[in-house]
């Protein structure tokens, strides 16, 4: 007989606890498998507990599973003032999309946008996450996005990242909020389609509950601070 570490191992206290439980019950299995037959019928269904992995003590599982329950969840964390501003995203939205892009498919601010539409089912993970789901076209053919976006409550930083069905890399986000502004402002970093490393920022800024505005800025090759504007998505909430 040991304890299980994979089940019980949530404290050296919940630890012990679990410990004791579980050598009560493996006993009291012990002393009941020993019993005739005849004896074990007596026993009042309610007190024992028949599955397939071998007989249980009703009251001392109970216990068990009550106790450990509450005390896993008097540990979860509880999610911060910053996770509140996540939930701005939550909902279904209506998205007029802009993409300055040249010939040779590579950022050109000075390029006529291409205009498309889509719509972005954005829900919660718990308290801590937002699940983003879009779907439009590119270039005339189907196009689809997914997205998880959150609080690194140790970097005190907002962090995501996004993958969709035209490029096999991710894009990571990090960046900050500004309460004064109503406005997201992330730095990102991905892959292109050729295989080179780009970077830019995000900036959302929330108008109002039902209205939203993201930019997208790559970073100019050979700079540190200059960057072009490569995309702009106005959102509308669905209602």
């Amino acid at each position: 007989m040991h304890s299980d570490d994979s089940t019980c191992g949530i404290s050296p206290q919940l630890h012990k606890i679990c410990y004791a439980l579980q050598l009560g019950t493996y006993r009291l299995h012990s002393k009941v498998s020993s019993l005739p037959l005849i004896h074990r019928a007596q026993i009042h269904p309610l007190e024992v507990l028949i599955m397939p992995f071998g007989i249980r003590l009703v009251p001392v599982s109970l216990i068990f599973f009550l106790f450990i329950g509450k005390s896993v969840q008097a540990q979860f964390p509880e999610p911060t003032p910053e996770h509140e501003v996540l939930k701005q995203d939550v909902g279904i939205w209506q998205a007029s999309v802009k993409l300055w892009m040249g010939a040779d498919g590579k950022t050109d601010p000075n390029a006529d946008p291409t205009v498309s539409q889509g719509v972005e089912t954005n829900r919660l993970l718990g308290p801590f996450w937002v699940i983003s789901e879009f779907k439009g076209d590119f270039g005339g053919l189907p196009f689809e996005g997914h997205s998880i976006s959150g609080y690194d409550t140790k970097t005190k930083k907002y962090v995501g990242s996004w993958v969709d069905s035209v490029s096999p890399a991710a894009m990571h986000m990090s960046g900050t909020f500004d309460k004064s502004t109503n406005t997201l402002t992330s730095s990102t970093k991905g892959i292109d389609l050729e295989g080179n490393e780009v970077q830019g920022k995000s900036v959302v800024k929330y108008v109002d509950k039902d209205h939203r505005l993201m930019t997208m800025y790559e970073l100019k090759a050979g700079t540190t601070d200059q960057y072009v504007r490569s995309m702009e998505i106005v959102y509308l909430r669905q209602k």
